[in-house]
């Protein structure tokens, strides 16, 4: 696995930002903390679909998928206040069958 070490404008930045809550941090001393504590991340990424592209992908409205998604039926993953997007994993769910029906 290759490693990768922060530009030195990125570390500069970091400390900056990190020096109100670490008084005394230096960018050394944060590139040996990061060295440290790196572990290994999972390249899985999933597809994220909005209400419309998941109705159309399981043939249902998306007023449908709105009421899954408040009933608890189907995952999803809120964004901001108004934006909420389903994980692709969700379209193997049989939410017929979730909940006890």
């Amino acid at each position: 696995m290759q490693k990768h070490t922060p530009s030195p404008e990125i570390l500069a930045g970091a400390t900056s930002l990190l020096m109100p809550f670490f008084p005394g941090i230096t960018a050394i001393s944060l590139l040996e903390a990061l060295k440290q504590t790196e572990k290994p991340v999972e390249s899985k990424t999933e597809k994220l679909l909005t209400k419309k592209e998941y109705a159309e992908k399981r043939g249902c409205s998306v007023m449908t998928v709105h009421r899954l998604i408040k009933d608890g039926k189907i995952p999803s993953v809120k964004i901001s206040k108004r934006l909420v997007r389903i994980p692709s994993s969700a379209l193997n769910i049989d939410f017929n069958k979730v909940g006890g029906q």
